[in-house]
């Protein structure tokens, strides 16, 4: 069964995906579909949120998870710029994100130290 953390992990994924700046993150970069030929020459290792999800399973810390979610933006703001309108987005659910990260480590931290 999963532990606390993967449980936790996997709702803050349902609730990234409910926001409104969500949709452009749910599935891999399509550089042909978006006309953005450079993309994986820039971007070495593409995430979003549909693969975070397949591989939620395989985690084994908390912190891969964040590590991925963190990759996801840093990605689009690398290519597209922190003040580009996707960008804009990014930094909208970067910080739900975070709020939501907060509850994840106080209750994790919380859970491992119980007997």
């Amino acid at each position: 069964s999963e532990s606390i953390q993967l449980k936790e992990c996997r709702k803050i994924l349902q609730n990234l995906k409910r926001l409104r700046d969500a949709p452009p993150f749910l599935v891999p970069v399509d550089p042909d579909a978006l006309g953005i030929p450079t993309y994986f020459q820039v971007i070495k290792k593409p995430m979003d949120i549909s693969t975070i999800e397949k591989k939620l399973s395989a985690y084994t810390k908390a912190q891969e998870f964040i590590d991925d979610v963190d990759l996801m933006f840093n990605n689009c703001y690398l290519f597209n710029g922190k003040d580009s309108p996707i960008g804009l987005m990014a930094q909208n659910l970067e910080t739900s994100f975070r709020r939501q990260l907060v509850r994840l480590t106080a209750e994790v931290s919380f859970a491992s130290t119980s007997p």
